[in-house]
């Protein structure tokens, strides 16, 4: 056999022996080269799992919590302020198309149904690409935040 097995299909064989290919398995039992790489890492991966798990002997979450900022309350006006300039805006809605119902079924009825159509999708898909313009832009913001922490 001249072409020998790779690292991760011997790391493989050694650690999951049920998940290898035949052909895998053939070879490290024909394959002397192989079978001693097989056997180092099974030594290695033997002395890993024997070594002592790292020990601190003082309480190291306990110096870590008192080291993180105390987390800041949201301030409620934001939420309010925002609240309020929703409800204006769909006031002023309402209101407008309350008062010019009548002009724009008129306008319309007018206008044909494949410019409607055009107008509608024009204005989906602005909408559309500002609203995933400003999440890109919020998500930057995030990320930026996150970072500074």
């Amino acid at each position: 056999m001249s072409a020998h097995i790779t690292d991760p299909e011997i790391q493989l064989f050694i650690l999951e022996a049920e998940k290898c290919d035949v052909h895998i398995v053939e070879h490290i039992r024909n394959c002397s080269h192989c079978a001693t790489k097989a056997a180092d890492y099974k030594m290695l991966f033997s002395g890993i799992e024997e070594e002592e798990k790292p020990a601190f002997d003082f309480p190291l979450a306990d110096l870590v919590m008192e080291q993180l900022p105390t987390p800041q309350t949201k301030n409620s006006f934001d939420r309010l302020f925002l609240f309020v300039i929703t409800i204006i805006a769909v006031v002023f809605g309402a209101t407008v198309l309350y008062f010019f119902k009548d002009i724009l079924l008129d306008a319309t009825w007018k206008i044909s149904s494949i410019s409607v159509g055009l107008i509608i999708t024009t204005i989906a898909c602005v909408f559309v690409f500002l609203v995933s313009d400003l999440y890109r832009k919020y998500q930057k913001q995030m990320n930026a935040i996150d970072f500074i922490k």
